[in-house]
């Protein structure tokens, strides 16, 4: 999905979430785009950050030494906290799984070689702490060492 980053067109990892629901008999569309679960319980205008895929940079998930590479359908989740400018300030493992194979050490390595378009509230550019899911499966390109 393109997007602007330092005023050059970007590819941007999307995440979304569509919400369908029937109320008096007529149907309500809402699409949000990276949004977190409380900001979409309160319907909040919040657009997370959105991770950046700078060719120049490029940097590849990598298969965790300690893991079979058997397993798909790896996934870490990252408690992310970046600033104004989309610059990692902080990052920790929320959930991974399986657990005690390395991805979320894994995610944690990656998500720090990357800039991010900083978070948005009500239009205008926020430092936020949001949540940020990595995973591992097929399509994927891995540097397996």
């Amino acid at each position: 999905m393109p997007a602007v980053f330092e005023h050059q067109k970007v590819a941007v990892n999307f995440i979304g979430t569509a919400v369908f629901v029937v109320r008096d008999g007529q149907p309500h569309l809402r699409i949000f785009m990276n949004q977190q679960e409380e900001d979409l319980r309160k319907v909040a205008d919040f657009v997370a950050p959105q991770l950046v895929q700078n060719p120049l940079r490029r940097t590849y998930l990598r298969w965790p030494k300690t893991a079979s590479t058997k397993i798909e359908g790896a996934v870490a989740l990252m408690n992310l906290e970046v600033d104004l400018k989309g610059k990692v300030k902080g990052a920790t493992v929320a959930f991974e799984h399986p657990e005690g194979m390395g991805f979320g050490e894994e995610g944690l390595r990656f998500i720090h070689e990357y800039d991010f378009i900083p978070g948005f509230r009500d239009g205008k550019p926020v430092a936020c702490k949001f949540e940020f899911p990595v995973f591992w499966g097929n399509g994927h390109k891995w540097k397996i060492e």
